[in-house]
């Protein structure tokens, strides 16, 4: 009976090791699982912190282009502008002094010189 528990022990014993060894198998694999991930984690926060600061400098080039755009046409319209005012400002006066004239010869033709 003793030789018999000896036994029972001994093979519990062996099984216990084995799963203990199998325990530090899984335990080392989920260590290095999750060295992988803080890894992958770390790269892609790098990897995201690049891609945003591109798209930062893409952004702020286009806006600066716009801007020059804008700044271009804003000019273009205020020259165009001045232009027309100019243009309406002459055509009054021409118009003024078209009536003037018709009315001078209007008053000449009724005191009749």
């Amino acid at each position: 009976m003793a030789c018999h528990v000896v036994s029972t022990e001994s093979t519990n014993n062996q099984k216990l090791m084995l799963e203990y060894e199998k325990f530090q198998e899984l335990q080392a694999k989920s260590q290095h699982m999750q060295e992988d991930y803080d890894h992958q984690l770390v790269e892609m926060e790098e990897k995201r912190e690049t891609a945003l600061q591109e798209l930062t400098v893409y952004y702020e080039n286009k806006l600066q282009d716009l801007n020059a755009k804008l700044e271009q046409v804003s000019s273009s319209v205020s020259s165009k502008l001045k232009q027309l005012q100019f243009n309406i400002c002459y055509a009054y006066k021409f118009t003024l002094y078209l009536f003037a004239i018709t009315n001078i010869n209007l008053f000449d033709n009724i005191i009749g010189v």
